[in-house]
């Protein structure tokens, strides 16, 4: 999806400073509600996520709160998606930004520096601070124990911004924390009968989710590239062997390479999102297409 509006390639300061001479649009949350009265919206923090799970955790901590402006929107791909000018005027009005923070996601690695650069107001809260970095897959938040640590890092920094709601903030929390517990549960009943069986996937997403629940994810994408002939006649071949009745892939990317492999040994493709906003039904839904879908 092609959102209107790129940012130029002109320095930051500019690109904001367009933005104010044509007006900045009102923040929506991140369910795209809209509020009808604009005192009570600008009195209310505005939070910045990367992610639309991220914004997941912000709203259910918060609860109205604070607003939500999430960078990535749905259907993007944040390998490719380019910030507008609505998102620069955004971070000018934030009070916290909270990132991925893994080094191998590709938006923060190439706008993270230049969207906050100069913004000494604006708190910064890395998400993932604590979780064991698994190399060329950010996904932390596809994992339940690794969301509970993002939910109380993301907790962390909305009581800084807002001390005087701690109360509130942590029975919210706590409210959070025994949903990712029963999502966890929930996920792990689903796909016991499946531990340690393969998943075929076109982009590897999924590695949080595979570690937490004893899978494997068997990637048909290579190093964040297209598939070489030889690689995808491997992918083919041992797909066909296992009898692989589902190749997964998901929204944000081409399932070019997905249906040639599955049409190639007769299975469909599935998609599933790791971008999801609803991250419990999400996750749930997932794990019931992948249970329906691994092999040995």
């Amino acid at each position: 999806m092609k959102p209107a509006s790129r940012l130029p390639a002109a320095p930051l300061a500019l690109a904001l400073t367009l933005a104010f001479a044509g007006g900045s649009a009102g923040c929506e949350s991140a369910g795209d509600v809209d509020d009808t009265d604009d005192t009570v919206e600008s009195a209310r923090p505005l939070v910045v996520v990367s992610v639309l799970p991220q914004a997941f955790i912000v709203d259910r901590v918060a609860r109205g709160l604070v607003s939500t402006e999430v960078m990535i929107p749905p259907g993007a791909s944040p390998a490719t998606y380019e910030p507008t000018i609505d998102k620069l005027a955004a971070i000018d009005r934030a009070a916290l930004y909270v990132k991925v923070g893994h080094p191998d996601f590709p938006f923060e690695r190439a706008w993270l520096d230049r969207l906050v650069e100069g913004r000494a107001g604006l708190e910064i809260v890395d998400a993932s601070a604590g979780v064991p970095e698994r190399d060329g897959d950010p996904h932390v938040w596809l994992s339940p124990a690794i969301m509970r640590r993002i939910a109380r890092n993301v907790h962390a920094a909305l009581v800084e911004i807002l001390p005087g709601e701690r109360g509130i903030l942590g029975e919210n929390l706590e409210i959070l924390l025994a949903e990712i517990g029963s999502v966890e549960e929930t996920c792990g009943e689903t796909l016991a009968p499946v531990r340690g069986r393969r998943f075929f996937v076109f982009h590897p997403a999924w590695g949080y989710f595979a570690d937490a629940y004893g899978l494997v994810q068997v990637a048909i994408e290579e190093h964040g590239k297209e598939p070489d002939v030889h690689h995808l006649a491997d992918i083919v071949d041992d797909a066909r062997a296992a009898g692989v009745r589902m190749i997964f892939a998901q929204p944000q990317m081409s399932e070019a390479s997905a249906r040639l492999v599955a049409e190639e040994i007769g299975a469909q493709v599935v998609l599933i999102d790791p971008l999801a906003y609803e991250w419990a039904d999400n996750l749930e839904r997932v794990s019931r297409s992948i249970a329906d879908g691994a092999v040995r």
